[in-house]
């Protein structure tokens, strides 16, 4: 059986997951949301943010640490 990328099964599931993203001149921002797709070529990752209701799109150099949740 071929193992997925957890990125693609928390995609698919649409599973609610929390990033701590670092971003140049604004510091770290903990959000917590959807993975909408992920692009392997340009290392992106589109997130929707359920707090603040919003599309975001996050390279993965910016993204220090990515989990599943458990709510």
């Amino acid at each position: 059986m071929e193992s997925k990328f957890p990125l693609q099964e928390w995609i698919e599931r649409k599973q609610l997951v929390k990033i701590v993203a670092v971003k140049q001149k604004v510091g770290r921002r903990v959000i917590m949301g959807r993975i909408l797709s992920y692009d392997k070529e340009m290392g992106a990752i589109l997130l929707y943010d359920d707090d603040q209701k919003e599309v975001v799109h996050l390279l993965q150099n910016e993204i220090d640490s990515i989990e599943k949740t458990y709510i």
